[in-house]
Order: structure tokens, then C-alpha cells, then sequence
């Protein structure tokens, strides 16, 4: 199953994470057409260059500060972040912190923080956002409080963890409510619909989404009325309505090649790929997840290379192009294990199994799926438990390694049979009945074929037929075993 959505990566205004290393600036940013012109930025930047290095600490934060885009409304740390600068900001980061003042403490904080989120050191990020929000409990600054918060909750959602993820988005729109800052409760209300996606609660997730998008609107915040309408696309992906999901991405698309802000182009890119795959135009979609991995890759997000990877494997799959999809789905997979995200893991160590299983090359197969399992069942996900069992067992079958296929299968069985999943349950009797007649258990293999059938006929599945071919294998190779002992 594809993850219909991505996460609402908030930019935090006068606090935004990122800074470009200005020395050695590059003088234009091709990005899909669109290009962005250094001489925007760059006067500026020399400023704030030669202050740097006098030490004139106070000035040169003064420069980074200058909102150089009216149709922005962004701040020009901010702005060199949006445009793809990472990398170059650690060392401004790591030099300026506790040298200016708290508040320009609180912005160094959140850039590392942010910047160890999109390389998915996520420990180190929520090292570094706690930090950020002791800091601004000490020193009374309310606005600091949020943006930590936000901080805090993004790591916790890229985890997986999504309840823990609302906590702070709660707190951060409590906050922002209260000091009556726009920004702050725009940036909530898409993180809590976010959120809420991640907890499979639409509902809630469009209730939120919509209110920052009018709230966003209504004070031109282009950038997050881009993402807002990303989470409505995700939305409506996730329900199936694929027109209305590809109108949104589409629109927030629009407003983001405007802006040149590289994250929301680039998921969009890939969002509409995976809506082009839902309707089997997998050359579309190719193309379309291919320049967003372009993108992702000059940009430098990690994680955004990794859904960009995760389309990729998904499509090579749909084409049947397992080795590719294998390509793709490992590299994933060597980010997730990084990161410790058991949830993505999961999912990418499936699309692992899958595509091993299509080769026939089963051992590789077992393998992934035994990780999978481990994670699930940490994850206590009852339903995946029973799946990643049954087609353990299945494949351990098919490798006539009879002592651990049975142990999946019963272990499958059981657990279908307590969340009354029967179709579920029908294909782990048939297994085990062809198992115990493998075995040479002839009365319980017929006796799991005749209630295998049972239940096919009862919910009308496709497997009475097999059912009923298996029966005649049985019996048959059981009439054979009679005469080899008559002689």
C-alpha cells in the first residue's frame, strides 16, 4: 500500500531554520524551469559577510533579517533555506550560536534542529529543539515556545509517532493563539491536519487543513496556503478521489513554483507521480517521480529523496520491473534503518519481500518479511501480524521447509481467526491443508480443506475452486498411499 501522504514541513518565519554559507554563493538556481537570481540575495549577503568577519555579530543578524520578497513575507535566512541551501548553513549555524544573543540562540537551534531532521538524525534534532524550548521557557520568549513545539512535533511525526506528534502541535496552537501570532497558528493548524493523516482520521485532517488554508489566505501566507492544499491533496488521495487530489497538488504546485520553495515542489512533483500510477499511467508518473528525485537530490533533504525513492520502487513494481523496484526500495530502506522509523520500515521491507518473492528468489524473501515481522509486531499491528505470518509460512511451504512453515501458519490462523478476518483465514487452511497432506496427515488435511471450503463458499471467494481441485489431490494421493502399503 502506498503512504498517500507526506509530511507538513513548517517553515517558522523570524525563527526559520536556514541560512546560506554566503561565500562562495552560487549566482542562479535553476529549479524546473524556474530560475532564481542571486542578485536578490546577494548584496545583502556580502554585507552580512564582511560584518561576519569582524565579529560584528549584532549587524550581521540585522541582515538576515531583511525581508527581500514582498510576495514572500519571508525573512532571508528564511528564504535561503525554502531555496535549497543545507548544507552550507551548519557552519553559520554552529559559529553565530551563543554569540549574539538568546533570541539568535533560538534560531540557531531551530536550524540544526531542522537541519538534522531533513538528514534524519532525529535524535540530534530533538537534542536540539529541547534545547530550543528550555531556552525559551527561561527567557519568557512565548514565540520561541511554538516554534519548538512545531519543531518537536515534525521529529515525532517523521517517527511515526503520530499521537505524540499532535501533543506538541497543540501546544504550539494554544500558544500562538494566545500572543495572537498568525504565523504560529497557520503553521499549527497544518501541522495538526498532517497529524491527523497519520492517524488515518480525515475528517479531523480536512478540518484542519482547510482552517489554515483560509487563515493563510486571508493573510497572504503563500507558502503554507501551498501546503495546506498539499494535505487537502493527500487528503482526498487517500479517499480515492483522485481528480480533486490532483487539482490540489496542482495548485499548490502552481503557488510553489512561484515562490521557488523546493520541498512543496518537489513532494508535489511526486504526489501527482503517485496519483498518474493510481491511474495506470505509470509513464506519466515515471516521469513525474523522476524530476522530483531530481529536485530532492539538489536540494539535499534525505527524507524527501527517500519518498522520492519509495514512488520509484512503487512504479518499477506496478511495471513489474522488480529489479528496479528492488534499486529503489533498498535505498529506502538504508535511510529508514538510519533513522529508526518502524512504521516506513515496515512498509519499505514489504515492498522488499514482494519483489523477492515475484523473483522467486524466496530465502531473500523470507528475509525481509521475518524483519518486517519483528517490527510489527513491536508496532503491535495485529493485522499486518497475521499477513507477514501467513505469507512466512506460505513461502516457507513453498521451500518445503515444513517444521517453520507450520509454526507461521497456525500462528496466522489463530490471530485471523480473532479479528473474524475470513477471507484472511480460508487461504491459511488452504496452505495448512496442503501442508499436512505434504506431510502425509491425511485426516487433518482433509478436515482443513473441508472447512477451508466452507467458509469460501459461505463469503463467496474465489477459492472454492481450489478448494475443491486440493480435495481431489488429497484424496487421490491418498488412494496412492493405500495401494503402496497393499503392495
Amino acid at each position: 500500500m502506498q503512504e498517500a501522504f507526506t509530511n507538513f514541513r513548517a517553515f517558522w518565519g523570524s525563527l526559520a531554520a536556514f541560512l546560506l554559507h554566503f561565500s562562495g554563493a552560487r549566482s542562479v538556481c535553476n529549479l524546473d524551469g524556474l530560475t532564481v537570481l542571486s542578485f536578490i540575495s546577494k548584496p545583502y549577503l556580502e554585507s552580512f559577510h564582511h560584518l561576519y568577519e569582524i565579529e560584528d555579530w549584532n549587524r550581521s543578524l540585522m541582515i538576515l533579517v531583511i525581508q527581500p520578497e514582498q510576495k514572500n513575507q519571508e525573512e532571508l535566512h528564511s528564504l535561503l533555506g525554502i531555496w535549497g541551501y543545507h548544507e552550507e548553513q551548519k557552519t553559520i549555524y554552529e559559529n553565530l550560536l551563543y554569540k549574539v544573543s538568546p533570541q539568535c540562540d533560538a534560531t540557531c537551534l531551530t536550524g540544526l534542529g531542522n537541519l538534522s531532521e531533513t538528514q534524519g538524525n532525529y535524535s540530534l534534532a530533538i537534542e536540539y529543539h529541547t534545547k530550543q524550548l528550555e531556552l525559551a521557557k527561561k527567557i519568557s520568549d512565548k514565540s520561541g515556545e511554538w516554534v519548538a513545539l512545531i519543531g518537536l512535533g515534525n521529529v515525532q511525526e517523521a517517527l511515526g509517532n503520530s499521537q505524540e506528534a499532535l501533543s506538541y502541535f497543540y501546544q504550539a496552537l494554544e500558544i500562538a493563539r494566545n500572543i495572537k501570532e498568525r504565523r504560529g497558528e497557520v503553521i499549527s493548524l497544518g501541522s495538526l491536519g498532517s497529524a491527523y493523516m497519520g492517524l488515518n482520521n480525515n475528517e479531523q485532517a480536512k478540518i484542519y487543513a482547510q482552517k489554515c488554508l483560509k487563515l493563510a489566505k486571508e493573510h497572504q501566507f503563500l507558502i503554507f496556503e501551498a501546503r495546506a492544499a498539499m494535505i487537502l491533496g493527500n487528503i482526498y488521495q487517500e479517499q480515492n478521489d483522485l481528480t480533486v487530489a490532483l487539482n490540489w497538488y496542482q495548485y499548490s504546485l502552481e503557488i510553489s513554483r512561484e515562490l521557488d520553495d523546493k520541498a512543496v515542489i518537489i513532494d508535489a512533483m511526486r504526489t501527482i507521480g503517485d496519483i498518474y500510477q493510481s491511474l495506470d499511467d505509470l509513464p506519466g508518473a515515471l516521469d513525474w517521480v523522476q524530476q522530483s528525485l531530481a529536485l530532492a537530490q539538489e536540494f539535499g533533504d534525505k527524507a524527501i529523496q527517500a519518498e522520492a525513492w519509495r514512488g520509484l520502487g512503487n512504479i518499477y513494481a506496478s511495471m513489474e520491473n522488480w529489479e528496479q523496484s528492488i534499486l529503489y526500495f533498498q535505498k529506502r530502506l538504508d535511510f529508514l534503518e538510519l533513522t529508526g522509523d518502524k512504521l516506513h520500515l515496515a512498509n519499505t521491507l514489504e515492498g522488499l519481500s514482494l519483489a523477492y518473492d515475484k523473483l522467486e528468489q524466496l530465502p531473500e524473501a523470507i528475509k525481509y518479511e521475518e524483519k518486517r515481522l519483528k517490527i510489527l509486531m513491536e508496532l503491535e499491528d495485529l493485522e499486518k501480524i497475521a499477513d507477514s505470518h501467513a505469507y512466512i509460512g506460505y513461502a516457507y511451504l513453498r521451500l518445503q521447509n515444513y517444521y517453520e512453515s507450520i509454526q507461521h501458519l497456525q500462528s496466522a490462523l489463530s490471530l485471523q481467526r480473532e479479528q473474524k478476518n475470513q477471507k484472511a483465514e480460508a487461504n491459511t487452511l488452504y496452505n495448512l491443508a496442503e501442508l499436512m497432506a505434504h506431510l502425509d496427515q491425511i485426516t487433518p488435511a482433509f478436515q482443513l480443506c473441508e472447512e477451508g471450503l466452507r467458509i469460501a463458499q459461505h463469503c463467496d471467494l474465489e477459492l472454492v475452486e481450489a478448494f475443491k481441485e486440493l480435495q481431489s489431490l488429497i484424496e487421490a494421493y491418498y488412494e496412492q498411499l493405500i495401494k503402496d502399503e497393499n503392495g
